[in-house]
């Protein structure tokens, strides 16, 4: 396949460029420049536009730099910076991620001010991010103080549009996109990378979901809130960027961020070999299970155990172990394991029943009470879906379909 240059070079690639695959097209890479094929030449991004994101100056942020065509003088794609496979910035959320490769609480607070000076270049040139959300960013693996943003064609230019946003990172007390929304949804990212949870998550007797929370400016700083027990202190935030963040997801203000680097304190880590009884502490045996316990969740309905053959919920219980979980936002939650291969194993725990279903992964894991999985160059976070009355009948007899929330590739 060749694809041209504006001045009429052109590129040849072939299967051995190919990087990866999404819903809007393809990718590969070739030398320095990666290159992003549509399916519908009618999807591509205006040279426009592409000319509009060429005002960034940070080669961090991987815009479209080229516009490519086919031999019919049609706009196809665009060609982009490569980048060597880095980690996903979700991972990060992740506490047992951070400690496995020792990622200090110092080296988040840098990795955030990355971000938040890159989110100032976009700023400076009137673009504005938008989707905010963890998937269209990466991290660098060498020492995780680094970020590259991706998606970059989706921003909000001065004569483009954004597309859509995800729900969990859209700020619902600003009219439209602004810088104010920009940092918003900065926020609730610089917060879980802190803490692994998002600021509205936990329980609260009145607002069961996030929306409803976010709505109410019922954030983790509020004293109403249930935070699960693996959360760290907020004292581990330097505390003019705490203040800013309560000021924000709490009482609803918008503003610039301050600095985050200062005085950040530094949590050590360290072993216990043994404890034994000092007489100063009293350890009460809540329940006792046949097996060892291999995992804990919490969700917003009820805690999760699982042992090496059974899953707990409460007082119900299932004789197989499903190591992971998906919570809907309604509070709706599935449970996951992989008896074999690729192949997912679904059980739907408010209507008890497992869910036949045609997903594969390499790799699953948790981002809270999100299930992602890994297949090929991609990262999926699944979205338990119905499509219309007939549909949702079916859901209730026989079946529930899964479809993707949001896709991560290494160069989308």
């Amino acid at each position: 396949m060749r694809v041209y240059f504006e001045d009429g070079t052109y590129e040849s690639l072939n299967d051995n460029h190919f990087i990866s695959q999404g819903g809007q097209g393809s990718v590969y890479g070739k030398d320095d420049l990666a290159y992003k094929i549509y399916t519908n030449p009618k999807d591509a991004i205006s040279e426009k536009k592409i000319k509009e994101l060429s005002k960034i100056g940070n080669d961090d942020i991987i815009k479209p730099e080229y516009a490519l065509f086919n031999n019919k003088d049609v706009c196809i794609g665009y060609a982009m910076r490569k980048i060597d496979s880095k980690v996903s910035l979700c991972q990060l959320f992740n506490h047992s991620y951070k400690t496995k490769n020792n990622i200090s609480n110092l080296t988040v607070c840098k990795l955030i001010e990355d971000i938040q000076n890159k989110v100032d270049n976009i700023h400076k040139e009137g673009i504005l991010i938008v989707d905010f959300n963890e998937m269209n960013f990466l991290v660098d693996d060498n020492n995780y103080s680094r970020a590259y943003f991706i998606d970059v064609d989706s921003y909000k230019t001065p004569s483009f549009e954004a597309g859509a946003i995800a729900e969990h990172i859209k700020d619902r007390h600003t009219k439209g996109f602004t810088k104010e929304s920009d940092w918003f949804s900065f926020s609730i990212i610089a917060f879980r990378l802190l803490t692994g949870l998002h600021p509205y998550k936990g329980r609260h007797k009145v607002y069961k979901n996030i929306n409803d929370r976010m709505l109410a400016n019922v954030s983790a700083f509020n004293s109403e809130v249930k935070l699960p027990a693996i959360v760290p202190s907020f004292d581990i935030i330097p505390n003019e960027f705490k203040h800013w963040l309560e000021s924000v997801l709490e009482k609803g203000e918008r503003s610039h961020p301050p600095n985050i680097t200062g005085n950040v304190l530094v949590v050590p880590t360290f072993k216990v070999d043994k404890v034994t009884g000092l007489g100063n502490f009293t350890i009460t045996v809540i329940k006792k299970y046949s097996n060892n316990i291999s995992r804990y969740f919490e969700t917003s309905s009820t805690p999760v155990v699982v042992t090496s053959d059974t899953t707990h919920l409460g007082n119900y219980e299932i004789r197989e172990a499903y190591p992971y979980i998906h919570e809907e936002e309604d509070g709706k939650l599935y449970l996951i394991n992989r008896p074999s291969g690729n192949s997912f194993n679904i059980f739907d725990y408010v209507n008890k029943k497992n869910v036949p279903n045609q997903m594969e992964g390499e790799t699953l894991f948790n981002i809270g009470n999100k299930l992602c999985y890994k297949l090929k160059d991609s990262i999926y976070r699944l979205k338990v879906v119905s499509v219309g009355e007939n549909a949702l009948y079916q859901v209730k007899k026989s079946a529930t379909y899964l479809k993707t929330l949001l896709r991560y590739s290494t160069m989308f």
